[in-house]
C-alpha cells in the first residue's frame, strides 16, 4: 500500500475526510491506500540540480508533515490556530517549490486557504465540519498525488 502524506490527505479529494477526522478528534491512517490519478507525472520529473537545491522545499514539506500531527482540534479556535499554522507553513513551502510541481502546489496552497477561510467565517466546530464535508474540488487530488509522487521520488 502507498502511504499518504499529510499534505495529500489535507488538500486531496480525501481533503474533506481528513480535515473532519482533525476537526472531530480522529486519527488519519497511513497506511490507507491511494488510488493514482491521471495528471502530472512529477515524480519521474527532475531539473538536473543538486540535491541541495531541493533541499528547501523537502524540509518545509517535511516541517508541515510534522506540523500537522501535532495541532489540536477539540474546539473551532484550536481549528483556527492550526488552519493558519498550516497556511504559515505551506505559503513558506511554496517559495522553494521545485519548477516541477509550483504549479500543482500553488492549487494545494489554494486549498489550504479555503480551509482557513473556513474556520475563520465558521462560528462552531459544527459548521466547520458541515463546510469541509461540501468542500470538493477534484484538481486538489491530481495536485496532491503530483507533489507526493515528486517528494516519494525526490526527498
Amino acid at each position: 500500500m502507498l502511504r499518504r502524506s499529510p499534505l495529500h490527505l489535507l488538500l486531496g479529494s480525501a481533503v474533506a475526510a481528513a480535515l473532519l477526522l482533525s476537526a472531530c478528534g480522529g486519527d488519519d491512517s497511513d497506511d490507507e491506500a491511494t488510488a493514482t490519478t491521471g495528471g502530472t507525472d512529477a515524480a519521474t520529473e527532475t531539473t538536473g540540480a543538486p540535491d541541495g537545491d531541493r533541499e528547501p522545499f523537502c524540509d518545509a514539506y517535511d516541517e508541515f508533515e510534522a506540523m500537522t500531527g501535532e495541532l489540536s482540534n477539540e474546539t473551532i479556535e484550536e481549528v483556527r490556530v492550526g488552519a493558519q499554522q498550516m497556511r504559515d507553513a505551506v505559503r513558506e513551502a511554496e517559495e522553494d517549490a521545485p519548477d516541477e510541481i509550483a504549479e500543482e502546489f500553488s492549487q494545494l496552497v489554494g486549498g489550504i486557504d479555503d480551509f482557513a477561510s473556513l474556520a475563520e467565517d465558521s462560528p462552531t466546530l459544527e459548521e466547520f465540519r458541515a463546510g469541509v464535508e461540501a468542500y470538493d474540488d477534484a484538481g486538489f487530488d491530481t495536485a496532491g498525488q503530483a507533489v507526493d509522487d515528486w517528494y516519494a521520488a525526490n526527498c
